[in-house]
């Protein structure tokens, strides 16, 4: 009996080690992806030293969130630059990317947009410039990739040496290399730390190597989106045919609406004309007031438009503004933007800035009294694609920003071949930022706030359009040997300071000394109130009383601060919600404050019927009702403002934005022209700036 238990506990010892050996295969052999960021600390520290890992997890964390936040505003690219993607400031449809807002320091980047010149006749260059997901090397500009060098180049200005714990007599030392790994998973985001630390308090050692965090967000479904809708923009060209209705709507033979691509009337004498550049600030108009009632079919903010009484309407508007996705995206939100601080570009067939009918130039056609009206429309707009996820990063929200760029010539969709979604990966080389480039004699920057040194400043060298990282400060200073360059520019930043340039010449095998003071930005709580222009007896006057926002209105506010000849410009851009309450940190100077005012309140506009003309030729006709149940730009403001140290000492400040009072009017006493005043709110900001003054404390 004893030899038969003996027999059966080996069996069973056999089977637990055969299952053993096959868990351990099998967990081996897992796809990398499955098992990302499931990392175990191969040592056990010590309790002691639990708050230097915690610190070190809580790092990790901000800075993988501050990755995600800037390559979500940047289409993917944390530094568009880096890749050879820039904007063209004047002209946004001649660079790769556009500038976010005026003077910012922001480039958004184009994932689908015409690479040839506005001028190119026969054939025109599309080109796709989405970044990849997935890392397929060390150096290629996928997002995985992007992430893991950024969190891998910026932990340690967290960590800040770990100072916070020699208070404690603990010492806290680096052992090796630095590198991070990421893994966009099926539902979020896995980041693996490599860091590897040494931590001695008296007579007790602990090391840890490996970190990790996981980012509560599906980009790997906005990905997905924003590709679905840039191969629909290039395949189909929605855009441009969204604007080609929209000019067709809104052209007549009238000096106040668009001129005809094809019209003709009978009229002796001139015909109707319009001048040039109106024109085209009417397209602008135009663009900003109806891109954004483009709709994305299967998204959390997709409704079909209704016109009760209109099926005709309602399936025009259904159609032409809405795009039709085969797949739902019920937990994402997609709105598209045009913003009239992003140049189109335009041309039409006119005598210089004069365009009229044909009759002029043809004696015949004046005899006979006849005016045709044939106007050629080229135009080229950007338009931004913003996809939300409410619920990302645990309820916090997150924005993915790119750009798409529609084209217009000869009142027809700019032909081109549909262009396949594949990244395009710059590899971008500099003779300027190479070590052997760097011949100059050793050059000292001594960086202070006050007269206190400044430690941690980075520094960047830019010459003949390039730049070069050259190092960040260490007790205020830095020593470096810079590449050359007469009249190059030294910029100086840090993180919550104002930047500073210098022009630093450079001479091969000479020494220099470059001393620069630095301004730390203060933090400023902002709250949105709003000021209305009211319509009163047939007429828009500025009403001065005050009143909060209401749940339904939303926004954006910018501070951009005008640079001197040493500080940098600064642009500080904040959205605003329920409430109106946003933070920014600006330093003192002259700014120029923008704010612009949504709301997802329903804007109804009655039908109307009106005539013309008299007894005998009086003539009638109908303007259709219109109803706008999408965003709708309800007012905005742009001041010039100066910022005062004293000021800033307040750390609060009551801005207005200047809302149109449509939505006070009785419906019934709505008029379609009314819409044409959110273009004159710029004017009435002007003539009202003292009122619309921010108050500070």
């Amino acid at each position: 009996m004893r030899n038969k238990g003996q027999v059966t506990l080996y069996i069973i010892m056999g089977l637990v080690l055969l299952i053993a050996v096959a868990l351990v295969y099998y967990v081996r052999t897992l796809p990398e992806k499955e098992i990302a960021g499931e990392v175990k600390r191969a040592d056990e520290l010590p309790t002691q030293f639990l708050p230097v890992s915690d610190f070190v997890d809580a790092c990790l964390a901000r800075i993988s969130t501050e990755a995600i936040t800037k390559l979500g505003n940047r289409g993917g690219y944390i530094q568009p630059e880096t890749y050879g993607i820039t904007s063209v400031t004047a002209d946004p449809t001649s660079g790769s990317a556009v500038q976010f807002s005026p003077r910012s320091s922001m480039n958004v980047p184009y994932w689908y947009f015409m690479k040839s010149g506005n001028g190119c006749r026969g054939s025109c260059e599309f080109i796709v410039q989405r970044p990849s997901l997935h890392a397929s090397g060390k150096t290629d500009s996928s997002i995985e990739t992007q992430i893991s060098n950024y969190v891998s180049q910026n932990i340690e200005r967290c960590t800040s040496n770990f100072e916070q714990f020699r208070a404690q007599a603990m010492d806290v030392e680096k052992t090796g290399d630095i590198s991070a790994k990421t893994t966009v998973t099926e539902n979020d985001i896995a980041i693996v730390l490599n860091y590897p630390l040494k931590i001695t308090q008296d007579n007790s050692i602990g090391e840890v190597n490996e970190f990790s965090t996981r980012m509560a967000l599906n980009l790997k479904r906005i990905y997905e989106l924003g590709s679905l809708l840039t191969e629909l923009e290039g395949q189909y060209r929605f855009l441009e045919r969204d604007v080609l209705n929209l000019i067709v709507l809104f052209s007549e033979i009238d000096s106040k609406k668009l001129p005809p691509m094809a019209e003709t009337e009978f009229k002796f004498g001139s015909g109707t004309s319009w001048t040039k550049s109106d024109v085209k600030d009417r397209i602008e108009g135009m663009l900003m007031s109806y891109i954004p009632m483009l709709k994305v079919t299967g998204t959390s903010n997709y409704e079909p438009f209704t016109a009760i009484g209109d099926e005709l309407q309602e399936a025009l508007y259904n159609v032409h503004s809405t795009v039709p996705l085969n797949k739902t995206f019920s937990d994402l939100e997609v709105r598209m933007t045009y913003l009239d601080f992003w140049p189109i570009y335009f041309d039409l067939n006119c005598d210089g800035e004069h365009c009229t009918s044909e009759s002029v130039s043809s004696n015949l056609l004046a005899l006979m009294g006849i005016q045709r009206y044939n106007f050629v429309y080229d135009v080229s707009f950007p338009v931004m694609v913003e996809i939300y996820d409410k619920n990302a990063l645990r309820g916090q929200g997150y924005y993915f920003r790119y750009f798409l760029e529609g084209n217009i010539r000869n009142n027809e969709v700019l032909k081109s071949d549909f262009v396949p979604l594949e990244m395009v990966d710059p590899n971008p080389s500099s003779l300027l930022c190479r070590e052997s480039s760097r011949n100059s004699g050793d050059v000292v920057v001594t960086v202070r706030e006050n007269d206190k040194p400044l430690d941690g400043v980075e520094a960047m060298y830019s010459c003949a359009g390039e730049t070069c990282y050259v190092g960040k400060t260490s007790k205020g200073a830095l020593v470096a040997k810079f590449p050359i360059c007469f009249g190059g520019i030294l910029t100086l930043n840090k993180e919550g300071y104002l930047g500073r340039s210098e022009i630093l010449s450079t001479e091969i095998g000479k020494s220099a000394t470059v001393e620069a003071g630095m301004v730390k930005l203060s933090p400023v709580n902002v709250e949105i109130g709003k000021k209305k222009m009211s319509y009163t007896n047939g007429k828009w006057v500025f009403n001065s009383a005050s009143s909060s926002l209401k749940d339904e209105e939303y926004g954006m506010i910018t501070f951009r601060r005008k640079g001197t000849v040493l500080d940098d410009e600064v642009t500080a851009t904040a959205e605003f919600g329920r409430g109106g309450n946003v933070s920014v940190q600006l330093a003192p100077g002259d700014y120029e404050l923008e704010i612009r005012l949504f709301t997802d309140e329903d804007v109804v506009i009655p039908e109307d019927k009106r005539c013309e003309g008299a007894l005998f030729t009086e003539k009638c006709y109908k303007i259709p009702k219109t109803e706008i149940n999408e965003t709708f730009p309800l007012g905005s403001v742009k001041i010039n403002i100066t910022i005062t140290a004293e000021d800033l000492e307040k750390a609060k400040m009551t801005a207005y934005v200047l809302e149109l009072g449509i939505l006070d009017v009785p419906p019934d006493a709505r008029k379609i022209e009314m819409l044409e005043q959110i273009n004159k709110m710029e004017q009435y900001s002007a003539e009202n700036e003292y009122e619309l003054k921010p108050r500070f404390g």
